[in-house]
């Protein structure tokens, strides 16, 4: 599935152009959305509980206020959140969501929840692109509760946080 918001030209006669009055709120409860392209366009406040997001990839999307809560995002690709040169996925729970191998480099999780979630090889870390430069910045938001409520399971593959700071500046560890 691709859905593409009017910013973007429809090329790809198989995307779905989304074209939502402004008060429509999504309810995409148990959905299945595995590997799904999601591109310029706004899914604020959208019910997304339980969805099935393996492999998703969210591009220039608004997801302020979307409920994840037990949704299956191993392997989403949030890191193509472009809003003020930053992803945004503020004020949305992650409660219980998997987020195995999940990217998140460049997205603001201020205010996210995560109590219960699986970050098991959630990569938070800097993304560069192959010729080094920088792609996007690390995760920004991010707290120590925030993380010390998340869970890795398996507990052997922690999230990568390497270079990953707090609002002072503090670098983030996984205590687990």
């Amino acid at each position: 599935m691709q859905a593409i918001g009017k910013a973007w030209q429809l090329e790809d006669k198989r995307a779905i152009g989304v074209e939502a009055e402004p008060s429509y709120v999504p309810n995409l409860i148990d959905a299945d959305l595995r590997a799904g392209r999601f591109w310029s366009l706004s899914l604020e406040g959208a019910q997304l509980k339980r969805a099935k997001c393996t492999c998703a990839v969210f591009g220039k999307v608004n997801l302020n206020g979307v409920d994840f809560t037990g949704a299956c995002l191993s392997g989403v690709d949030f890191s193509g959140q472009r809003i003020d040169d930053r992803g945004s996925i503020r004020p949305c729970s992650l409660d219980g969501a998997n987020l195995t191998d999940a990217i998140c480099a460049g997205t603001d999780f201020t205010g996210v929840s995560l109590k219960g979630a699986n970050l098991s090889g959630a990569d938070f870390r800097r993304k560069e692109n192959k010729d080094g430069s920088t792609k996007f910045e690390t995760a920004c938001g991010l707290t120590q509760a925030q993380l010390n409520q998340a869970r890795a399971d398996p507990p052997d593959k922690p999230p990568m946080l390497d270079g990953v700071c707090d609002a002072d500046g503090k670098r983030l560890c996984w205590r687990r």
